[in-house]
């Protein structure tokens, strides 16, 4: 008789736990909000075009994604019902001045081309950055919400 090898062994035992994670379901970090986003965000007029939308709610939040041209992107959904918000682009400090409309290829200094990020990073002032001093309080209903968030720098 044969003995399997270690790896052997592994892979059987992990067949059966490997098929009953297979099902139709998704589970993602905002399973059970009932609410979804887009709309545009602009700060003085002009569309931002990266960073995140934050959404709470009794403690628990939930993102939309700011795409080029200031357009959020629902990223899973959000807590319907009365909702503070807050927008966060300081992740993205580290692309300032690469945009897909700078001059050059992502590794030219100042260049972005078009493997570039999407657009220019601007940060945020910083009232829009805490939930508390953003006075951005949005009341969502279940379902589709087209948000026109207009953030100011004065």
């Amino acid at each position: 008789m044969r003995i399997p090898r270690p790896a052997t062994a592994v892979w059987l035992l992990a067949l059966p736990l490997l098929a009953l994670g297979c099902g139709s379901g998704t589970v993602s970090p905002t399973a059970g909000y009932d609410a979804k986003i887009d709309g545009t965000i602009t700060l003085d007029g002009t569309p931002m075009d990266m960073g995140m939308v934050i959404f709470e709610k009794d403690g628990k939040s939930a993102s939309s994604t700011i795409s080029e041209g200031g357009k959020l992107l629902d990223d899973g959904g959000v807590p319907s019902g009365k909702v503070k918000v807050k927008v966060q682009t300081n992740m993205y400090a580290h692309m300032a001045g690469r945009g897909r409309n700078k001059p050059g290829g992502p590794g030219a200094k100042g260049g972005g081309g078009p493997g570039g990020p999407p657009g220019d990073y601007r940060p945020v002032p910083k009232k829009y950055t805490e939930f508390d001093t953003s006075k951005l309080d949005y009341d969502l209903k279940p379902g589709m919400n087209t948000l026109k968030i207009e953030l100011s720098s004065k």
